[in-house]
């Protein structure tokens, strides 16, 4: 059968574009294992890419498809980078999210090959640029929010240093085999910047494996204390290796602020008719000895809204956090709110639970 000129240009200018796309340069993400990336990164003398990332999360797989469109991007990251895509699902890979306590999926990181984040989070424009590292940031206060330490960013960046440092140290020491003095040292360092799960349980496993087990076992009081029901995806198979319940759950996160004390943690407002609007009071006193001026009070959807003090609030003082919740979908609810604030614990987390009918 003979093909019409159209219809062969036509098919010519779809063959040349599946081709193209087929060509096309994708990021390459190392497979070994965390340590594997940075021996290689130090050797090749590039900087680390990863990408922590979860098999069962479709945008995930969408971010990672999306990196591949963008022109150039790829060819960037293979010559200046090694990548590597940690599935939150692996055993071997999950270590990198539990020392990054990377919660939110999907989420990148660019480090140097010593270990030394050089940015994390998005870039504040629609490709993903990465010639400048500076545009790729994340809000100071949702980084209080998602990650939910009550540290800066900077610190942030910090303890998870010594963190990954004192891993990648103790990985390359065989097992009852050689000194871990100074990943433990590392590991301190990391706790001294700011408590988290994992950097607590490397003290008390280096000290446990050192015989220093008076120190071991304050670490594990001190891990159970940090130790939430949100830690629980991340962290529980690691808090089960050690002897721990995975659902032994501390009473309250650890970066609440004890400075700013509410009546009630969590307000219960359950028959709730839907659509209607649900009008509720948190009472708070000022038990510190300095002002405190609450900065934002937030929920992640636009279906709340709040008011606040706009003046700091002096010590023994009292004061409201007001809001309305609009009501949409039926069934039960929990609504996490976030108070920030000036104080040296600077964020506090508020429930709102209860059923919409």
């Amino acid at each position: 059968m003979k093909i019409s000129r159209p219809i062969s240009q036509l098919l010519f200018t779809l063959l040349s574009i599946v081709i193209f796309a087929s060509c096309k340069s994708k990021v390459r993400y190392e497979t070994g294992t965390l340590s594997d990336v940075f021996k290689i990164a130090r050797e090749e003398n590039k900087k680390v890419f990863i990408l922590i990332s979860d098999s069962t999360c479709t945008r995930c797989e969408a971010f990672t498809e999306f990196l591949d469109t963008l022109p150039g991007l790829a060819d960037v990251f293979n010559k200046e980078y090694i990548s590597y895509k940690v599935d939150l699902h692996v055993p071997q890979q999950k270590v990198a999210g539990q020392i990054f306590k990377a919660s939110s999926v999907p989420f990148p990181y660019f480090l140097d090959a010593n270990g030394k984040i050089l940015a994390f989070g998005f870039p504040n424009s629609i490709g993903f640029k990465i010639d400048n590292l500076d545009s790729i940031y994340i809000d100071e206060y949702k980084f209080r929010e998602i990650f939910q330490l009550n540290i800066s960013k900077y610190k942030y960046t910090q303890m998870v240093y010594y963190s990954l440092n004192a891993y990648l140290e103790a990985q390359a020491i065989p097992q009852n085999k050689g000194t871990l003095t100074h990943a433990l040292e590392l590991a301190q360092k990391s706790v001294e910047i700011g408590r988290y799960p994992y950097n607590l349980y490397q003290v008390y496993s280096f000290s446990r494996r050192s015989g220093l087990n008076e120190l071991a076992d304050s670490y594990q009081q001190k891990l159970v204390g940090n130790y939430t029901s949100k830690d629980k995806f991340l962290y529980a198979s690691m808090m089960n290796g050690i002897g721990l319940s995975g659902d032994l759950f501390a009473e309250a996160p650890a970066i609440d602020s004890p400075d700013l004390v509410f009546g009630n943690d969590v307000l219960v407002a359950n028959k709730v008719v839907g659509g209607s609007d649900l009008y509720f009071t948190f009472h708070f006193t000022n038990t510190s000895t300095y002002p405190i001026k609450i900065e934002r009070v937030e929920h992640q959807c636009t279906c709340i809204e709040f008011q606040w003090p706009s003046k700091a609030i002096l010590p023994s003082d009292t004061g409201s956090i007001h809001g309305i919740y609009h009501t949409s979908e039926l069934g039960p609810y929990d609504k996490e709110i976030f108070v920030h604030m000036n104080s040296g614990a600077s964020l506090k987390t508020l429930h709102l639970k209860g059923i919409v009918l």
